[in-house]
C-alpha cells in the first residue's frame, strides 16, 4: 500500500490540471487547523482546492511541498483508517529532508 500512495503523490505532483473558473470564494485558515470544504456532488469543491494548488504553487510554494490524496482513486479501495499514518510515511521516504523543515500542504 505505502508503493501506491508514493506512486499518487507523484503522480499528482507531475500532473497539471486545470483549474476552471476562479472562485471568488475564500476559506479563511487558522493555523495549525484543518480547512474543510463541503458540498453536494459536482459542486465544485475539487477545482476550489486546485485553485488554491495553484495559488500556492504561484506563491512560491514547490509542487513537493504539496501533498493531494484523492480517497477515491481505486487505487485506495483497499486502504483503511487504520492505515493513515502510511500517507506520512510515505511522503516522508519521498522526501526526507522536509520532515519538520518545511510546510506541507496536505489536501485530501
Amino acid at each position: 500500500m505505502i508503493e501506491t500512495i508514493k506512486s499518487m503523490i507523484l503522480d499528482f505532483q507531475e500532473t497539471t490540471r486545470g483549474t476552471g473558473v476562479p472562485r471568488r470564494l475564500h476559506i479563511k485558515t487558522v493555523s495549525g487547523k484543518a480547512a474543510v470544504s463541503i458540498g453536494v456532488r459536482r459542486s465544485g469543491k475539487s477545482t476550489y482546492t486546485y485553485q488554491i494548488i495553484d495559488r500556492l504553487i504561484k506563491s512560491g510554494v514547490p509542487r513537493e511541498n504539496i501533498l493531494l490524496l484523492n480517497f477515491f482513486d481505486d487505487r485506495l479501495h483497499n486502504f483503511r483508517r487504520e492505515n493513515l499514518a502510511l500517507i506520512t510515511e510515505a511522503y516522508d521516504s519521498l522526501y526526507p529532508e522536509k520532515k519538520n523543515a518545511e510546510t506541507v500542504y496536505l489536501f485530501f
